[in-house]
């Protein structure tokens, strides 16, 4: 990823980063008595691995009162079994324990559960399961008069309850709907419950090849800056961490309070302006396909409230990183942006529209000149089938890389994780292919190369939070955080790059603890 030198035979690394780049024999020269030589036996080695918008949530281990079931698609393509899985979690637990669920697929299921199906899993537990998207979720009965959700309460801003052909709740929540729910989750872990939740993520985050991650956690966490210092001063970290600030927390963060160094510093701000693609409540300009009067649900604040937050950002210098995803919601963007002053001399902005999944030409060309850099969905392998929705006129303006790319715009790759894999190999396919889990290929025209694809987890990934001077290539001065991988990415199809294997991740030079392969690298006697 260093465009003065493309490719090399080998490195050195000293005090963490990289001090040589070269051929084996210019390396020789480098050997000192003292010098460990490791041979990677030709594997390809790629420069760490950035992904540029995640969220680190805790992992629990099974039978822990906060575990969430798996009901992704890959354990979950049926409505009864996602009830027996539920099921068996409940009758294991103690009455009254909540159950949590996560990543359940409508377009697997054929179509969303609601609280008649998680009362046939239990009527003694409170149920609370979550969409793929993230931005939907089903409660069952108990769960609904736990919160103080009656068939009485009235849609709040920016979210809905839905309901059945009576006016009743059916146990559907739409975006902040689900607040009232997540609320009544009294359980709370212990500190270093939270800690090892958290170390437990950013290890499989390292598996998959990642050095750096940006946690977009999106809304106040009172554990969220304490765990990640706890686990950074205790050595603790096995990736590089970039947390945003969320907005909630924002007017009494201060970041001078704040220490950072090259394990854990302090990225954007993130904001909430919009809804979800994959869960279909973005809002959009045009309605969604065969739904005539639904355009999605409008974002809770106003364009002026949205206005003055990204003035009150600005104006801190801080980056604005703002989730929006259908058309109609990045308009409003891009005109608080368009509404700021001239940029201060001697700074650069960079300011951040996360997803801007429904593009048209015009958005893009707004986009660039305010500046912006764009965190786009690499997720068309999970999510393409949703992308029916939205009828193929759109599919080839819908995560649009390949006209970003070419306008000159940044595109920061990113997973979103859990909302897909934190898998950069899989991400790469995607960017590539375009072809979704069920075989069928969504916006052919905004393909990416493989070169590209790299760029955007490496470089781009870098500079959408100021530090691709540090990171993001191979390069003298920068830190040596690499990846190898077991077989040539330029040698395997474009379909098949998810089953490239990661050796090993490297950070700083050493390797990380808990990674990857079972294959031994035995520094060698100069």
């Amino acid at each position: 990823m260093n465009a003065a030198r493309p490719s090399a035979e080998g490195f050195s690394v000293t005090d963490s980063r990289f001090s040589f780049v070269g051929t084996n024999r210019e390396l020789d020269a480098h050997i000192g008595p003292d010098t460990q030589v490791i041979d990677l036996a030709r594997a390809v080695v790629l420069p760490g691995l950035i992904d540029a918008h995640l969220h680190g949530v805790p992992k629990y281990p099974e039978g822990h009162r906060m575990h969430q079931v798996d009901l992704s698609a890959s354990t979950t393509d049926q409505m009864a079994t996602l009830v027996a899985r539920l099921a068996k979690q409940a009758q294991a637990r103690p009455e009254g324990d909540w159950i949590l669920g996560f990543g359940y697929e409508d377009t697997v299921l054929g179509g969303h559960p609601d609280r008649s199906v998680l009362d046939r899993v239990s009527t003694e537990h409170p149920i609370y399961i979550v969409h793929s998207s993230g931005h939907r979720a089903v409660a069952n009965t108990l769960a609904l008069e736990l919160s103080g959700v009656s068939d009485e309460v009235r849609d709040p801003p920016g979210g809905a309850f839905l309901r059945d052909a009576d006016s009743k709740l059916n146990g559907i929540l739409l975006e902040s709907a689900s607040e009232p729910l997540r609320a009544a989750q009294k359980s709370t872990p212990s500190f270093e419950e939270l800690m090892t939740g958290v170390e437990s993520t950013l290890r499989q985050f390292s598996v998959n090849g990642l050095t750096t991650v940006v946690d977009a956690t999106p809304y106040r966490r009172a554990w969220l800056f304490p765990v990640y210092r706890a686990l950074r001063d205790a050595g603790r970290l096995p990736v590089r961490v970039v947390v945003m600030v969320p907005f909630d927390m924002f007017e009494e963060f201060e970041p001078t309070n704040f220490k950072q160094d090259d394990w854990l510093s302090i990225g954007p701000v993130k904001v909430f302006h919009g809804n979800s693609l994959s869960g279909r409540t973005a809002w959009l300009s045009e309605p969604y396909l065969g739904r005539p009067e639904d355009f999605g649900i409008p974002p809770a604040r106003s364009q002026k409230e949205l206005n003055a937050i990204v003035r009150l950002i600005d104006e801190k210098g801080m980056q604005a990183a703002i989730h929006s995803n259908g058309d109609r919601e990045i308009d409003m963007v891009l005109s608080a942006f368009e509404k700021l002053p001239k940029t201060p001399s001697g700074r650069e902005r960079r300011h951040r529209i996360e997803h801007a999944s429904v593009m048209t030409r015009p958005l893009l060309e707004r986009a660039k000149k305010a500046g912006l850099v764009l965190a786009l969905h690499s997720y068309v392998f999970e999510h393409g089938d949703k992308m029916e929705d939205y009828g193929a006129s759109r599919w080839d303006w819908m995560h649009a890389h390949r006209a970003a790319l070419d306008m000159g715009i940044p595109v920061a790759g990113n997973s979103d994780y859990p909302i897909s894999s934190a898998k950069p190999m899989l991400r790469f396919q995607s960017l590539l292919t375009r072809r979704a889990r069920n075989g069928k290929v969504y916006g052919a025209k905004q393909r990416i190369s493989l070169t590209e694809a790299v760029e955007t987890f490496t470089i781009g990934a870098a500079y959408s939070v100021f530090q691709e001077k540090i990171k993001g290539s191979i390069t003298i001065g920068k830190l040596a955080d690499f990846v190898v991988l077991d077989r040539d990415l330029d040698a395997t199809p474009a379909g098949n790059l998810s089953e490239i294997g990661i050796v090993s991740t490297w950070v700083g030079g050493q390797r990380s603890p808990g990674c990857c392969m079972n294959v031994p690298l035995t520094p060698q006697k100069p």
